[in-house]
Formats: C-alpha cells, structure tokens, sequence
C-alpha cells in the first residue's frame, strides 16, 4: 500500500514559509516526519508519493525528509501545479493509495505556532496506554509538561530509565537513615522515581523511538529499584535494632 501526500500550496511557498510549515518540530519530530511514521507504522504503508509545488526542488525534498525519518520508507516525489487533476487522484485510488493529509495531527490541522502547541498537548495528553489503571492516568497527568518539554531536547527515553533507577538509589539512603526526615525524603524520591518510570515510556511513543531494549532496561529499572528499596528499609530496620537496649 502506497500513501500520497499532496503538498500543492502555493500560497505556502511565496510566503517563504515552505520548509518551515513542513519541518517544524512537534513534540521533537517534524511535523511530515510524524505524518509519514504515524501511516508507515500504523496503515503497512511500503512507499511515499508526494506531489509538490514545481518552486520546491524533488531531491531537496526527499533528503530533507530522510534526514529525519526513523522508519526507512521509498519515497518518491512529483512536481504538479495546484490543484492535483481528478485524473491522478483516479489513477492513485486504482492503484489502492491512501491519500494523506501533511498537517494533520490528533485531529488537529497544524498551520501556525497555536495550532502546533495544542498538537502537542493533545499527543502527549494521548501518549499512555490504553490500558492504564488510575494511578498511572494521574501520574501521567502529573508528568505531561515535563515529558512535553524532553520531547524538544536530545534527552532520550533510556536517560530517564536510567535518571529513574539513580532516583531510587537516593530514595534507598534515605529509608537507610534511620530518621523521620530521611523517610520523607525518600518516600518523595521514590515517588519522583515512579514519575520517570512512566515518563519513560511516554517519551518513547511520542518521539518513536520505542525498542525492545527499552521495554527491557524500564522493567529492570522497576524491579532494581524496588529491591534498592526494599533494601534500604532492611538496612534501617538493622540500624534501628542495633541500638535497641538489652
């Protein structure tokens, strides 16, 4: 299956704002680059067709996309006056393409700097699962301007796996104390812990970069982190009974 995506706006290139209307980043990805992973990933697309204006150069166009795409696809590129001729959306239809909107995202026509921000709120609002309990869609609420924020820097989803079990190895000192204080401040680094574990995961899906190394080292960081736990309150437990009078 093939999808096509028509980028005929003249109107977009003699504004100058061409390579800034399809490139601008949502949530860390250009916005066509979503477009295109989204239906590769979702709809088994083998193949990208993009009709563009004849002012925008084919070979530009293809690098420029390639440079950022994650998941390799062909794409192929078609100069053509605005609008696309009923003749070629009849020949795409027979050949079983999948027109595709270039700017559509969660619903959402992304055209100006607003209409990006609330792509943006809605992807992260919507990067849980489907099957979360209730603790974990309020934890995710608790996390969506932090993960929102990553999603625009170079931070990947294994650094905050990592940042996780590092929190959790605070959190155990601080069960290890022995003191009210220190089990306050572990009990809140444990619970930012949590935080990172769900973080994690939802960063992954919003800039696709989900692996199955990455399900892996979130599991591994959950489990070591509750036995650092675990041990911690232990190693309290010995101090605190160490000193009990005979």
């Amino acid at each position: 299956m093939k999808a096509l995506i028509s980028l005929s706006q003249i109107e977009i290139v003699a504004a100058g704002g061409f390579e800034k209307a399809l490139f601008q980043p949502i949530c860390g990805v250009p916005i066509l680059t979503r477009i295109i992973e989204n239906f590769v990933r979702k709809n088994a697309v083998s193949s990208i067709v993009i009709v563009h204006p004849p002012e925008v150069t084919g070979s530009w166009l293809t690098i420029r996309i390639l440079e950022s795409l994650i998941t390799p696809v062909p794409i192929e590129t078609v100069a053509s006056e605005p609008p696309l001729s009923m003749a070629m959306l009849e020949e795409n239809q027979a050949e079983n393409f999948i027109n595709v909107p270039w700017n559509l995202i969660e619903g959402i026509s992304v055209y100006s700097p607003e209409t990006a921000a609330l792509a943006e709120m809605k992807l992260v609002r919507n990067s849980g699962k489907s099957n979360d309990g209730i603790f974990s869609r309020f934890n995710r609420r608790l996390c969506w301007s932090t993960v929102r924020l990553l999603a625009r820097t170079h931070v990947k989803p294994n650094s905050v796996s990592f940042a996780g079990l590092l929190i959790c190895i605070l959190a155990a000192f601080g069960f290890s104390a022995g003191h009210w204080s220190a089990y306050v401040a572990g009990s809140l680094l444990f619970f930012i812990a949590g935080l990172c574990d769900e973080m994690d995961g939802m960063l992954a899906r919003l800039t696709f970069r989900e692996s199955a190394f990455g399900c892996w080292l979130e599991s591994f960081t959950d489990y070591a982190g509750y036995l650092l736990v675990f041990a911690g309150m232990t190693a309290e437990d010995g101090v605190s009974g160490s000193s009990v009078p005979r």
